[in-house]
């Protein structure tokens, strides 16, 4: 086909990728308050987990709310800032030992948050209550215990922990760190051998250091990579990016800097060296504040929007971009398409999840969890507002035509025909 026509056919499909592009929230549940984990363990599709920072992990089994909790430790957990991570090893469904991050609530840990290990009951929907713990963060608890922590595809726990009650670039300290740990052993836990500061001074755990409170953050199910946001101060709410296996001894610069800005060159700040990873998007505190942390889409009702990252910010604001070639593209504010239809408007978002089928979702503090959906049904590639034979055909004929880019790779090849079969017949 001559370039002109190729451009010409891709300039026509336009308005049917733009059609396809539409998505919004929908109401999945209510009544959850102060939920900050949402997500499938491993080998278990049917059930959805929510995890609550009054120290309640309930059931969403084939749909339902189950009325009896996975999980209850509120008589161990403080109330203000009790549970803040969970996490399943990709062994769960065999070893059926899962991971809480909890700040406890008696004299004996003070306002230290713990990582401990549970074990899952003969029934699949209760856990055992007795705990191991694992490990002691260092005290402080507050509005920067971050918390999140999550298993990467090294097989290592990786867990956030904010900068209150310690600082960030002191390595014999865990606050303002990200710390690493196997956990595969029967017992306790080891420091992977790699992590930077093994055999010398400084914290085994520790793999990264200069975090001010990095607040739910991900790993690409698909590629391993870690997209860690990091809650600013005065200046700058920031997105660090990490291609997979390559976080070890980074340093991410607070308080010595503030995203891009250098915020003190007073020892032991040194803002050139030794080398600071910089943010790959960041943004004033004007523009939005209190950074959510999110994850990279990989479900199948929005085809186009696979790879993008979704994050947001405590004011409701919902975002995402594209990572390519190391650098973040294709900004896009989701706001208001998102909230179209939806009464009342998402406010107060604290945290995104991901199901078994890697569709997302977005959790309010007041316990209000509402789900993408797309606005236009994938298969539908006529727009008629049916899926038919007739969808599938006119697919046909624009995929011949060189105009069926469904990948959102900006060309027409094998990947789109097999990407749309699947989605086609799975209506």
């Amino acid at each position: 086909m001559h370039a002109a026509a190729v451009v010409g056919a891709l300039a026509a499909c336009q308005p049917r990728a733009a059609a396809q592009d539409l998505a919004n929230w929908r109401v999945f549940q209510i009544g959850l308050s102060r939920a900050g984990y949402l997500g499938s363990p491993p080998g278990e599709p049917e059930r959805i987990l929510i995890a609550q920072l009054d120290g309640i992990v309930r059931v969403i089994e084939n749909g339902t709310l189950l009325p009896t909790p996975f999980l209850d430790i509120r008589s161990r957990a403080n109330a203000a800032h009790g549970l803040v991570g969970i996490a399943f090893p990709p062994d769960y469904a065999t070893s059926r030992r899962f991971y809480v991050n909890y700040v406890n609530n008696s004299a004996q840990f003070g306002t230290q948050p713990l990582i401990a290990r549970y074990t899952t009951s003969a029934n699949p929907n209760i856990a055992n209550t007795t705990e191991e713990i694992l490990l002691r963060t260092g005290s402080g608890s507050g509005d920067h215990v971050a918390g999140w922590m999550d298993f990467g595809h090294d097989g290592y726990l990786y867990i956030a922990r904010g900068d209150v009650g310690g600082q960030p670039q002191n390595i014999e300290q865990f606050q303002g760190k990200l710390l690493r740990i196997d956990v595969s052993t029967p017992r306790g836990y080891v420091s992977p051998p790699d992590n930077p500061f093994v055999g010398i001074a400084g914290r085994d755990e520790i793999v990264a250091m200069g975090l001010r409170n990095p607040y739910r953050d991900g790993f690409d199910s698909l590629t391993g990579d870690l997209y860690l946001a990091d809650v600013g101060q005065s200046s700058r709410e920031e997105v660090n990016y990490i291609p997979a296996g390559t976080i070890i001894g980074r340093n991410f610069g607070w308080p010595c800097m503030e995203g891009e800005l250098c915020q003190s060159s007073t020892p032991p700040c040194s803002c050139a060296s030794p080398p600071m990873t910089l943010p790959v998007h960041s943004y004033g505190r004007s523009s939005g504040y209190t950074i959510i942390g999110g994850v990279v889409y990989r479900g199948s009702a929005m085809p186009r929007w696979r790879g993008r990252y979704f994050y947001a910010d405590l004011n409701g604001r919902v975002s995402s971009f594209r990572m390519v070639a190391g650098r973040a593209i294709d900004l896009r504010d989701h706001t208001a398409e998102l909230n179209e239809g939806l009464s009342p408007a998402v406010a107060s978002p604290v945290a995104f999840g991901e199901d078994a089928a890697r569709e997302l979702y977005l959790l309010e503090l007041s316990g209000r969890i509402v789900k993408l959906t797309p606005e236009f049904n994938a298969a539908d590639w006529n727009l008629s507002g049916a899926v038919t034979s007739d969808d599938f055909f006119a697919f046909l004929t624009d995929f011949f035509a060189l105009n069926a880019d469904i990948t959102g790779d900006h060309t027409t090849t094998s990947s789109d025909f097999f990407e749309y079969v699947p989605i086609f017949f799975d209506k």
